[in-house]
């Protein structure tokens, strides 16, 4: 997937384990209707943000990503992510 748009928000590197690290950025898309979606970058990628400033035009290729898992009702649901893994000027 290839989400093109301006990044509005860089939110923190987040340390989520010794092995694990995570980074989003929000992106609104410039369209009739835009919408806004939030892509992580994991591990290594975070730092393909490194010299990205909020307000830049971006197309950020990335991977759809979805688990399956139950709620405590006994419900099962699917969380679904934007897996990042290359991002260029648009």
């Amino acid at each position: 997937m290839v989400v093109v748009g301006q990044i509005t928000n860089i939110g923190e590197v987040q340390e989520i384990s010794e092995s694990f690290k995570k980074q989003d950025v929000i992106v609104r898309t410039v369209e009739e209707y835009p919408n806004h979606y939030k892509i992580e970058f994991a591990n290594g990628n975070v730092d393909l943000l490194a010299n990205w400033e909020e307000g830049a035009n971006v197309k950020i290729s990335c991977n759809v990503r979805g688990k399956l898992y139950t709620k405590e009702s006994g419900e099962s649901d699917v969380f679904m992510s934007l897996k990042a893994w290359k991002i260029e000027r648009a």
